[in-house]
């Protein structure tokens, strides 16, 4: 199991995940457990393979007291995430707008989803462009979808840049560096946990350089 853990725990890591990516692993890891929990009442650890056989050697093994670990195990990551059973609609709506039901949303999405859907420029536009690029060049008058994409894009889809920011902080501000003031201290977060790479050669190009004496 710590295994399977450690996978969940590196997917959320990942860069660049918008939350919708981060609820996908999530629910997966949710409905594994599931599977692991229903197959291990049968005696069936398939998925734990230094387990099963160990379990196949020894018939006496009382496989009870793992079932119990596994009810915990789904009961918590139900408790800790169950907000996301209430927004996964609007998730899917923001990630794949043509695949939802207009009947399952509220009023104030259905016109719009049902322009949206209709229009074949509009689909090859979603299948042609990254997610984020297609809601840039999405027309005003689907105020209420754009609406809902900055919603989601705006939540943190992974602790990556968090745990970074916090990683260069101890690095930068140091003892051997209390001069650094805070305004030198964020250009420097921002470059640290930004995809931007700087055109060092323009940027040399366009300084003033010193004149000649």
């Amino acid at each position: 199991m710590t295994q399977h853990l450690d996978d969940l725990n590196l997917k959320l890591q990942d860069t660049n995940q918008l939350v919708c990516q981060f609820a996908n692993h999530i629910l997966a890891f949710r409905t594994k457990l599931q599977l692991f929990r229903q197959q291990a009442s049968s005696r069936n650890f398939v998925h734990f393979p230094t387990f099963q056989s160990h379990l196949q050697r020894s018939q006496d093994i009382d496989t009870k007291v793992y079932v119990a670990k596994l009810d915990i195990l789904v009961q918590s990551f139900n408790s800790r995430f169950h907000d996301f059973d209430q927004y996964r609609l609007l998730m899917k709506l923001f990630a794949d707008p043509f695949s939802v039901s207009v009947d399952d949303l509220s009023a104030e999405y259905q016109l719009e989803l049902t322009d949206l859907q209709v229009s074949d420029e509009l689909r090859a536009t979603y299948s042609e462009n990254s997610l984020l690029d297609f809601y840039r060049t999405l027309p005003d008058t689907f105020a209420n979808l754009e609406d809902n994409a900055l919603v989601h894009t705006s939540m943190f889809g992974s602790t990556y840049c968090c745990e970074q920011a916090f990683s260069q902080i101890k690095l930068n501000k140091s003892n051997t560096r209390n001069q650094l003031t805070d305004d030198n201290l964020e250009a420097i977060l921002h470059l640290s946990t930004s995809n931007i790479k700087p055109d060092i050669s323009k940027l040399v190009d366009d300084m003033q350089h010193h004149p000649s004496h």
